[in-house]
């Protein structure tokens, strides 16, 4: 469920560049429709958010005391929204604000994000970077 949001679809972009995803990109999120599915391979915002929600139950009724969760940027940043602002019906208004929040927030390649359960709470720090210098 950690894997990466997959918003636009690979077959359609096919090798296409940055710059030639760019105004796609742009589209979808100004589009802001959570059911909206690019096409073949890629997953609706509605479909990212419960996936999220569903990692996130799930590390919340673990019994282990210390679990190691890789993830990519959008879903670290989703998972770290959910947890300010609490479960949420996926409407486009979330989604716009979701996109803001992923803009504003960098997250680095390889940061880390220690999260400590407590019951039906999920604790998390800051991004540490320090072991990347």
């Amino acid at each position: 469920d950690m894997h990466e949001f997959t918003y636009l679809s690979p077959l359609v972009l096919g090798m296409s560049s940055t710059a030639e995803r760019k105004p796609i990109v742009k589209a979808y999120w100004e589009k802001c429709d959570p059911e909206h599915v690019h096409g073949p391979g890629a997953e609706s915002f509605v479909a990212f958010i419960k996936r999220v929600q569903a990692a996130r139950a799930k590390l919340l009724s673990t019994d282990h005391s210390f679990i190691a969760g890789f993830g990519h940027g959008f879903v670290m940043k989703a998972m770290l929204l959910l947890n300010l602002i609490g479960e949420v019906e996926t409407t486009p208004e979330v989604m716009r604000r979701y996109h803001l929040f992923h803009q504003a927030f960098d997250v680095p390649n390889c940061a880390i994000i220690k999260a400590e359960f407590q019951s039906d709470k999920l604790f998390m720090s800051g991004l540490i970077t320090n072991h990347l210098k």
